[in-house]
């Protein structure tokens, strides 16, 4: 958005021209002029074919910062504001300049931040201004003590080490990293290993924390940076005046999510907040990693609308927006930013265009009707982006593509027709059930009984439920202290919900009740633990045909169970008194996950139908 303050009636306002319209690639290129430490930040502005630049040119990563706090700005002579943060990173690229004239594009000076006409024009190219550019520079903003300790440990200390098992960290090779993990093995682990073991203790402690807060920069918390780093050919990393290639901050994230003797440090510091900042920054290096190693054009909508829903923006529609340009070719055709149109109709929209193009349903899994409430107006069908997501996830997702675990609709591709404006979602499926019980509560005979009824698990998962969970609540541990309900519904999941082969450490615990009929603290711990993210938000239901699973915790007696075409998992739809229904999210079920509403023996068993959901 744009800034505006009163400025001095001596100083005359710079006026944006308008971009040249035959010019179909035109933009903006700012060149900053050279100046001492105190001298006025002063540029250029011209208009260039970003096909064919004057000449290279550098795009500039940031975070906006606080728009109230301002810096002047002089643009062919004339009075323009940036905020603080960037004439801050403005005045540390010109010192850097060393006297030299330096051509940026930055998108507050090169784009008119008042013209909605403009900024959705432009906001379609941004992929190929930071590809074209000849690096990108990520701003991460003013240098302090920690951030100082942090880029000299990196840069004098790890460096030498990454670089004595043979890692490159210069900036022409940026998928070194990519393909150093890609063809990891046993020997690498242990000789990398060995070059940084002598830096994982106390002494180094407070290193890995600044390491940690680097990372806890409000540049990994913004939307757009998904876009522009994951753009770059090459990218540079600027703190204050120092600075280092992105492939070394790289390297540096994945070792210390890899290595756990390094989270071991943060417990010990009770840094354990660092370790999130880590996770955050990793799934943002990792994702950039193997797009160079892919060589691929494109990424998946959900997965990256995954990663901007935690991410900040100023305006809502920037959610989608921000990677827009990273997506399909097919899809951009069909989607066309407009900042014009109200948030619901741009989510919508997006929805639209995603599941015309890739024939599915999966951006349900995003949907939950208790987490729909930023947005006012906004359909059940359509993902609040702008609320973080809270409950858990039934299909998984991997960094390359998405893969769905479970296949309710089997193969089939979604049947799916859409209202001229956008309120009204009718998809075709199969009515399979109504929820008659919200709060699982059996005793144990009948809850055996179901269990063993549905049966076609694993030989070591049929045994009784219930003695694990007897055997639990006798354990003196406070661990153990929780409702039997709880309990049930814990080692439910675990059993019939979790089958990524990843998480085969959690089935082993499970033998382990099995086989010595209690539990050791310390996989109990680990169990419940993964138990606890893998049922959040969600609560065990039942129907009046006897169906079991997890559903959102939000479901109400009287909502049915569906399952739709081209979608992985059955879904909670609730009725209205006009016929239409309310999404209220997917669902774990029981003998319903693998096809078996279209396998031949049973489509006479499900009443086929249209749902228009509102």
């Amino acid at each position: 958005m744009p800034i505006t303050r009163q400025k001095a009636a001596s100083e005359a306002a710079f006026a944006y021209s308008p971009l040249d319209p035959a010019l179909t690639s035109g933009f903006r290129i700012v060149t900053l002029l050279p100046g001492d430490r105190y001298s006025p930040l002063s540029c250029t502005l011209s208009q260039e074919d970003w096909r064919d630049p004057v000449g290279p040119y550098e795009a500039v990563s940031y975070f906006w910062g606080d728009p109230r706090r301002t810096k002047d700005l002089y643009i062919n002579g004339k009075h323009f504001l940036v905020t603080s943060n960037l004439g801050s990173a403005l005045r540390h690229l010109r010192q850097d300049g060393r006297g030299q004239h330096r051509r940026l594009w930055v998108d507050a000076v090169c784009i008119n931040q008042a013209d909605n006409q403009e900024r959705s024009q432009q906001v379609r190219r941004m992929s190929n201004v930071y590809n074209n550019a000849k690096q990108v520079i990520v701003w991460l903003g003013d240098a302090n003590s920690e951030s100082n300790k942090a880029l000299t440990f990196i840069n004098t200390t790890l460096r030498p080490c990454f670089e004595s098992v043979g890692f490159s960290c210069t900036d022409e090779q940026a998928n070194v990293v990519s393909r150093f993990w890609e063809e990891w093995d046993e020997g690498k682990d242990e000789e990398c290993w060995g070059a940084i073991d002598h830096l994982i203790t106390q002494k180094h402690a407070r290193n890995w924390a600044s390491v940690a807060q680097l990372l806890c920069r409000p540049w990994w918390s913004r939307a757009w940076t998904v876009q522009e780093l994951l753009s770059a050919q090459r990218a540079t990393v600027l703190c204050g005046g120092m600075s280092l290639p992105w492939p070394l901050l790289d390297m540096t994230i994945q070792m210390m999510l890899r290595n756990t003797k390094i989270e071991e440090l943060y417990a010990k510091k009770k840094l354990d907040i660092f370790h999130n900042a880590v996770e955050d920054a990793y799934g943002f290096a990792y994702e950039r990693s193997h797009r160079i190693l892919d060589e691929t054009d494109a990424l998946d909508f959900v997965m990256l609308m995954q990663v901007t829903r935690y991410r900040d923006c100023q305006d809502p529609r920037d959610k989608v927006f921000s990677v827009l340009s990273l997506l399909s070719v097919d899809f951009q055709a069909s989607f066309y930013p407009d900042y014009l149109q109200p948030v619901p109709k741009v989510y919508a929209s997006a929805v639209r265009s995603y599941v015309q193009h890739s024939g599915n349903l999966h951006t349900l899994s995003s949907c939950c009707l208790s987490m729909h409430a930023s947005v006012p107006g906004l359909p059940s069908w359509v993902p609040d982006w702008g609320l973080p997501f809270e409950m858990s996830y039934i299909g998984g997702y991997s960094a390359k593509d998405t893969d769905y675990n479970f296949r309710a609709s089997g193969d089939l591709s979604a049947l799916a027709s859409f209202s001229e404006d956008l309120q009204f979602l009718t998809v075709s499926g199969w009515n399979i059930d109504t929820v008659n019980n919200n709060r699982l509560q059996r005793d144990a005979e009948d809850f055996e009984y179901s269990y063993d009824k549905e049966s076609g698990y694993e030989p070591w998962c049929s045994w009784d439920i219930h003695k694990i969970v007897a055997e639990l609540e006798k354990s003196g541990k406070a661990v153990l202290t929780r409702k039997r309900e709880s309990l049930l519904k814990a080692v439910f999941y675990a059993l019939i919900v979790d089958r990524d082969p990843i998480r085969g450490k959690r089935r082993q615990n499970l033998r382990l009740i099995k086989q010595h009929g209690k539990m050791w603290p310390d996989c109990l711990d680990d169990y419940l633990a993964h138990v606890r993210l893998w049922t959040q938000e969600r609560s065990l239901v039942s129907s009046t045909g006897g169906y079991i699973g997890l559903a959102p915790s939000c479901t109400l007696p009287g909502d049915k169970i569906c399952v739709l075409y081209g979608f992985h998992a059955p879904v909670i739809l609730r009725p209205g008194t006009d016929g239409s229904y309310t999404f209220v999210g997917d669902a774990y079920v029981h003998a319903l996950m693998d096809g078996e509403v279209v396998a031949s023996a049973n489509k006479t068993k499900f009443k086929e139908e249209q749902f228009v959901i509102r």
